[in-house]
């Protein structure tokens, strides 16, 4: 079931949004509503983000900031380690 919803936007904005639904061979309603789609799943994610932080600092499971800069120090440095690892052995 969908729902239908109405609204403005610029008229650079409703080229773009034609131009690449030509270029995707689909309508410029369906890109439309993959790109709400999109959009409120990664913002329900993003607020569920939030809420588990809050939960957690309210329980006292918190990093003081110094340790959190050296983990991700450290995992900057395996990574590039990883990368270097793996353009040598190409």
């Amino acid at each position: 079931m969908s729902s239908v919803i109405t609204f403005r936007v610029e008229s650079e904005t409703a080229d773009m949004l034609d131009k690449l639904a030509r270029r995707l061979g689909r309508s410029r309603s369906s890109v439309v509503a993959q790109a709400i789609r999109e959009y409120a799943e990664e913002q329900a994610a993003f607020l569920e983000f939030i809420k588990e932080g809050d939960l957690d600092f309210e329980q006292g499971r918190v990093h003081e900031e110094h340790d959190v800069r050296q983990y991700l120090t450290d995992m900057k440095s395996r990574a590039d380690a990883e990368i270097e690892r793996r353009s040598q052995a190409a």
